[in-house]
Formats: C-alpha cells, structure tokens, sequence
C-alpha cells in the first residue's frame, strides 16, 4: 500500500520530483510578470483614451480663438493694438497646446524602463495638468499644491506617472457632480529618521466601507459601473516595487485620503564626498 502525503506523496525519485516543483515554481514566476506586464500595459492604454478624449477640448477651444483672430486679421491689419494682442494671444495658446501634448507624450511613450532621480512635484504637476479636462467633464475642482523645494526620488518616470495618474483619476470619479480632489506633494521625517517623498490625493466621495479597505488593492476588485478594478492594484504594485507604499484613509470631513510614499533622494551638498 503505498502512503500518499500531500500533492506529490512520497516515491523513490523524492529528488526528481522537487527538482520539477522548482520547475514549476520557476514557470509560474515568469508566467505571472508576464501578466503583470501585460495588466500593466492594458491599464496604460485605458488611461490614454481617457486622457486623450479630455485634451480634445484643450486643445480646440484655443484653436477656435487663434482662428477667430486669423479671421479677424485682414479687417484689422492696420490696428497696431489688435495684432499686439493677436500676437500674444496665439504665442500663449500655441505654447499652452504644446505643453499639453508634450506632457500626453511624456505618459503615452514610456522610455525604457530605467531608475533615475526626478522631481515628485514636478512629475505630479505635470499628470494634474492633463487630468484638469477630465475633472471638469466629472463637474469636479482638481487643484495641485506643490511645494517649494524639490521633491527628488529614484524611479522610474513613467510608471510613477501612471501610479499618479491612476491614483488622482480614482479621486475624480469618486466624487463625480460634486466636489473637489486637491494633489499635494511635500516631504516627511518619520520617526525612525528616514526621509520620504509624498504626493497626497484627496478627495470628496463618499468616502471608504470597510469593504473598500479591505479589498481596495486586489486586482479587478471595483466599485464602478465601468471600473476595470486594475488602476489601484496596479498603481500600488508599482510603489511597492519602488522601496514605498500606498495607502488609504477617510478624510478628516469626509472623502478619502490617498497617500503615495517613495524614499526621498537627499540633496546632495557641497559638504558631500568629492
């Protein structure tokens, strides 16, 4: 009678058989950041379309004005007053149509993946910026508080870029109709004497069950018609991956609090090793 423990038992070619599990093991590693990658990319592709039909109307409506004043020109060619203003008119909303599409680029063509130091804040900034038609289309105020000194980490730009956008677009649909997301970044001290740079989200939802907490991260886990349940999972996989951590909290009046948190980089002084 042969005595069987567990998945495998017990056999003669005990060694044979671990060697297979490590196998195994091995596979399902290489299998399961395969899928990583590919959620990864699926989540990056959604958030383009999302963005891109959003900078559709940034980016018409100063078309239409540039065009208004074209129109405009050959009735007033003589008027040094209107072609000043038509000349800085089109400067600023040229140079504010290029701004936008420099920061879709940015996030939709991702360099290579490589860790390098970068600023958090203007990063942040930047994703708040091309997130601005997009809360408007939800009737939500999205606002950015920066701060003053530089908010430098070691990570890679474009996966922190797509943990910010997903992170301020989940505050925007929380409180769709109603409400304002507020992104700030700064630096913190913890008790232990580390340095860490945070971007803070906060939104005015309905705030968190015990439920969301809970499950929140899990992959396809959501509470949105629409939702893919990918965005939170994903954004936190990152941070992780990155040395920090994401978490949330209910707001002090209401809402959620999402607070992204990497390893500060620290300045380098002029005190430092030559």
């Amino acid at each position: 009678m042969v005595e069987v423990e567990g998945r495998l038992g017990r056999t003669a070619d005990g060694a044979s058989e671990r060697g297979d599990d490590t196998d195994v093991a091995r596979s399902r590693e290489a299998f399961s950041d395969e899928n990583r990658e590919r959620l990864e990319r699926a989540d990056r592709l959604a958030a383009i379309g999302t963005l891109a039909a959003g900078l559709a109307h940034d980016i018409r409506n100063p078309l239409v004005s540039v065009r208004t004043f074209l129109q405009l020109l050959p009735e007033r060619l003589d008027d040094e007053e209107f072609r000043t203003n038509f000349r800085e008119l089109a400067l600023s909303e040229i140079d504010r149509i290029c701004t936008l599409i420099n920061d879709l680029l940015s996030f939709s063509r991702p360099a290579p993946p490589d860790r390098e130091l970068t600023d958090l804040a203007v990063i942040t900034g930047q994703m708040v910026r091309l997130l601005e038609a997009e809360a408007r289309s939800h009737e939500v105020t999205l606002s950015c508080v920066a701060t003053t000194e530089p908010v430098r980490v070691v990570a890679d730009d474009a996966q922190i870029r797509q943990v910010v956008m997903n992170v301020v677009l989940n505050g925007i649909e929380a409180c769709t109709g109603r409400g304002a997301v507020v992104v700030a970044t700064h630096l913190v001290t913890t008790t232990d004497g580390r340095t860490w740079a945070v971007v803070e989200v906060r939104d005015e939802g309905r705030g968190l069950t015990e439920s969301d907490r809970a499950r929140m991260f899990e992959p396809f886990y959501t509470t949105k018609p629409l939702g893919s349940g990918l965005g939170l999972f994903i954004a936190r996989r990152i941070v992780v991956d990155h040395g920090g951590d994401l978490e949330a909290r209910p707001g002090e009046h209401g809402g959620t609090v999402f607070s992204i948190r990497l390893p500060a980089e620290p300045e380098r002084g002029d005190d430092g090793p030559a």
